[in-house]
């Protein structure tokens, strides 16, 4: 009796799936496999019913994302210029879809979705129309494109990877407005491209040192400027940047800062600082070795630090950690608080007089390890500047009679150097109206002591009182 009743209930629910009218369901969008259905494919239909419109077929093996679901067990797509319902018995459900990749990756580059209207441009997981798609992305969005085969590009949006054709996609143009000199190309100049592409026409040679004015740049490393009156494209890896510009902030966050030193393993014994962590961008000037940095993030083995009043990019092969002499600063009559662990509510030991100088052994997200009148703890680095162990270039011509000045024309602070180059190492700024005593003048620069700090600035900014 039992299992004729089993029987009975399958039968009654069997019928009742088979002519229930079809009612649909939004569901979250979902990705299956097509499987079982040979060369022919899956068909898609106009409507839920083996019947109806045959509108395509998807071959075994395509991946196709289920948009809704009826509630007879057939689910709608919209794919590949294909619209309609396929039987879900054809198919398995993917946790993941399988993407393929790129043969060979390139330095990601940004490009914009273009021409696309509000439809957007569809993501799909093969570098061809046919392929299923894990959504549009919109037209405007700025995606990074990690590698190209032909007319696609291999990118990420909203956690997902995948293929954008590239007919709709534009190198994105950044705006600018920032000075740069033509850096590091000896006689030969730098070309003026027709386009931000290195096998664009030329237009002219560019002499090293010449200022030039960037008015946008692509993130590949290029500047759009003019030269001679002619407009074009330079490679901003061959400019150095005269002046202040933002460079690019970590997209990852910052890391747990600390300190490193410049090692001797580069061409020139010295660093190039960029505005971003590629080898295409500008440059502000040379780091030069056994410089002391704080590195605050690290990229795809680039570190970002300041250096010269300028933050920005060095490659971290080039970086080593190490142990620092620091000065307390900017603590005023306070000084600054000992404490017994790297945390601003943990027990304070003492407190150190502004202007003592300590050394740092190991930095955690901020505080330095140090130790301070035989008792150890920890500090908080942003009240702390760094110590120079480098020697300061002596007057060569010797010493005269201390005269008194004024520091005059500088709106930013007179900059405070180990020796007398506008590049060497910057020990600190002097505000204009700032009274200093300079006991020798060689070559249009200052030899002065600011706060027990020997060092040279450009006389050119001084006024005898």
């Amino acid at each position: 009796m039992k299992k004729k009743l089993a029987l009975l209930l399958a039968l009654v629910l069997a019928l009742s799936t088979l002519f229930a009218i079809p009612t649909f369901a939004v569901g979250v969008p979902y990705m299956v496999l097509v499987f079982g259905c040979g060369d022919e494919g899956l068909s898609v239909r106009s409507n839920p019913d083996p019947n109806s419109e045959k509108m395509g077929a998807f071959p075994d093996d395509n991946h196709l994302q289920i948009k809704q679901i009826s509630d007879n067990g057939w689910g709608y797509i919209s794919q590949a210029g294909v619209e309609g319902w396929v039987n879900l018995q054809w198919t398995k459900v993917m946790d993941t879809c399988s993407v393929d990749r790129p043969a060979s990756y390139i330095s990601p580059t940004q490009y914009k979705v273009v021409g696309t209207g509000g439809e957007g441009l569809e993501l799909r997981v093969s570098p061809k129309v046919a392929a299923s798609t894990w959504g549009p992305v919109p037209n405007g969005t700025v995606v990074s494109v990690q590698g190209i085969s032909g007319e696609w590009a291999f990118t990420s949006y909203n956690g997902h990877e995948g293929w954008l054709n590239m007919q709709h996609l534009q190198v994105n143009i950044i705006q600018c407005d920032y000075n740069v000199s033509v850096y590091e190309t000896g006689s030969e100049g730098l070309a003026l491209k027709a386009d931000a592409n290195v096998n664009a026409a030329r237009l002219a040679m560019i002499p090293e040192e010449t200022p030039l004015h960037i008015d946008s740049y692509t993130p590949s490393g290029w500047g759009h400027t003019t030269y001679n009156g002619q407009n074009g494209w330079i490679a901003l890896r061959y400019t150095k940047v005269n002046g202040n510009i933002s460079p690019l902030i970590p997209s990852y966050g910052f890391v747990n800062p600390t300190f490193y030193k410049v090692v001797g393993n580069t061409e020139d014994n010295s660093l190039e600082l960029r505005t971003d962590p590629t080898v295409e961008s500008s440059s502000f000037g040379l780091v030069p070795e056994d410089t002391v940095v704080y590195v605050e993030a690290f990229i795809n083995g680039w570190a970002y630090f300041s250096y010269n009043g300028h933050k920005g990019w060095g490659h971290s092969s080039h970086l080593v950690e190490t142990n620092v002499q620091v000065k307390v600063h900017g603590t005023g009559t306070e000084g600054l608080a000992l404490k017994a662990a790297a945390d601003g509510g943990s027990q304070r030991y003492a407190m150190i007089p502004e202007g003592t100088t300590l050394e740092i052994d190991k930095v955690s997200y901020g505080w330095g390890h140090t130790k301070y009148e035989g008792q150890e703890g920890w500090v908080a680095v942003r009240y702390t500047e760094l110590v120079s162990k480098a020697e300061v270039v002596a007057p060569a011509k010797g010493f005269m009679n201390e005269k008194a000045y004024i520091v005059v024309n500088a709106d930013d602070g007179l900059a405070h150097r180990m020796a007398q180059d506008g590049e060497n190492i910057l020990l600190d700024m002097i505000p204009e109206g700032t009274e200093i005593k300079v006991t020798a003048i060689e070559n249009n620069w200052a030899y002065t002591i600011i706060d027990g700090q020997p060092g040279w600035v450009l006389s050119t900014y001084l006024k005898e009182k």
